[in-house]
């Protein structure tokens, strides 16, 4: 959902932007998760390209045609 939204916001008909802004929540995510539970991170760790995948692909439902 959140690839979807970023992609309709920006306009823009490239998925640069939404695919930075899941990179950058995912690691934000991973680092906070390691400072407060480093067990959870490994599991956030492992489900993370999943995660970017279907940021991905809400993205690339969302994106502007021109």
């Amino acid at each position: 959902m959140s690839g979807f939204l970023v992609a309709r916001a920006s306009g823009l008909p490239t998925l640069l932007e939404p695919a930075l802004s899941a990179a950058l929540a995912i690691a934000a995510t991973l680092v906070l998760l390691g400072l407060a539970a480093p067990i959870a991170m490994v599991f956030a760790l492992a489900f993370s390209p999943i995660a970017f995948a279907l940021a991905c692909a809400g993205a690339w439902v969302g994106r502007v045609l021109r």
